[in-house]
């Protein structure tokens, strides 16, 4: 079984964590399985690769979306919009249309019995596909044409036209999937929840007298840190306050001066630090995403022991199930009401849906359940490719 996987970008954000995790599973169950990433550019992810011997190449390839702060402030005007998505269009077509030889070269060289795209984002590998004519699975990890997480497509014909002709659309949530459903006319889909290996153990406090809240990811609008920001530095006026908020990731210098007291102590800005530093200096993770498409940092959390409040937005609803791995409010009215609530929680009460929230994530999002899914699908699409006519 051979596949050629293509990912969006070469970061270590949770798509491509989720994609290194299928890999190293889809090759625990298969032992001649080979795979094949092809990344857009150089990054981070090579040396997690390379740590798990997982083979790549870099090819340059563009994506469908873009973002960014600009075009956002003159999404209204059409004029400047028309001229911004035409200067895309023309870039990215372009640029697609010279690597797109390159890419079917190493493709022919590689023979893969299957191309898996790992993003939305990312066309070349339907591209490749097509020119080859090889089966396709599309694993979609984000809404698009959202003016919550400001993925603005392109060109939705191409969109349409991929969804409906791939062998099987993945999405990471069933809310994705119905998101999903409004562009595409067919049933091909299957939805399979991100994965984990859980090797980490529960490091449980004993005997706390401040609990300590925490939001995991870059500053951004769509997960709105800054409202918990805001709830927090309301709660915590001194230092007789028995709560504290953690908060973990890039770009919240733009508001540790303007939102937060300096003389807070209870507000503290730790910057990026490895998973193990972040949860070890955390009792309960707070996710107050809207439109997260699954929610990774819920389940690493889970998995080391720590129970989440999460917004009931997207996702979080069928990642958390209340009070055994965690509580789902609807609004910052009840997750004020919440934090005060769960701050006069008792140790025996905080070590039970600690021990709780591991053994729920381990059960229902495993790197072992998530590749079997995966698998099944995969063999059932190349033998059927097989079967002669």
């Amino acid at each position: 079984m051979k596949i050629l996987f293509y990912a969006h970008s070469s970061t270590l954000y949770g798509a491509n964590r989720s994609l290194i995790d299928l890999i190293v599973g889809l090759r625990e169950i298969e032992e001649n399985f080979k795979a094949l990433l092809i990344l857009p550019s150089a990054g981070p992810i090579e040396t997690i690769l390379k740590d798990y011997n997982i083979e790549y190449l870099i090819i340059r390839s563009y994506n469908w979306f873009y973002y960014d702060e600009f075009i956002s402030k003159i999404w209204n005007n059409t004029l400047l919009k028309q001229i911004w998505i035409a200067k895309n269009k023309i870039k990215k077509q372009l640029g697609n249309k010279f690597q797109k030889k390159k890419h079917i070269i190493f493709a022919k060289q590689f023979q893969p019995d299957l191309i898996y795209v790992n993003s939305s984002l990312l066309p070349m590998g339907l591209y490749v596909a097509g020119a080859l004519e090889l089966p396709v699975i599309w694993h979609h990890r984000e809404t698009v044409n959202d003016t919550i997480t400001n993925f603005q497509l392109e060109n939705m014909d191409s969109l349409k036209y991929y969804l409906n002709r791939v062998e099987t659309n993945i999405y990471i949530s069933r809310f994705l999937e119905n998101y999903y459903s409004k562009f595409s006319e067919t049933q091909k889909s299957l939805v399979v929840y991100n994965g984990q290996k859980c090797e980490n153990s529960v490091i449980i406090r004993d005997n706390f007298t401040i609990l300590r809240f925490g939001i995991v990811g870059r500053l951004n609008k769509q997960k709105n840190q800054v409202e918990i920001i805001e709830l927090f530095q309301s709660l915590c006026k001194d230092d007789q306050c028995i709560i504290e908020l953690h908060l973990f990731g890039g770009g919240f210098e733009e508001v540790e001066d303007t939102l937060v007291d300096p003389t807070n102590s209870k507000i503290v800005f730790h910057g990026f630090k490895s998973a193990q530093d972040i949860y070890q200096n955390l009792d309960i993770l707070i996710a107050n995403a809207r439109h997260e498409a699954f929610g990774r940092t819920l389940l690493e959390a889970n998995l080391s022991g720590i129970p989440v409040l999460a917004l009931n937005s997207g996702a979080f609803p069928e990642i958390v199930e209340e009070c055994v791995n965690g509580w789902i409010y609807d609004n910052l009215s009840e997750l004020r009401i919440k934090i005060l609530e769960l701050a006069k929680m008792k140790d025996r009460d905080y070590k039970a849906i600690s021990l709780s929230s591991k053994k729920y994530a381990a059960g229902r999002f495993s790197r072992e359940e998530m590749s079997r899914k995966v698998y099944q699908r995969i063999g059932s699409i190349i033998s059927k490719n097989n079967d002669p006519i």
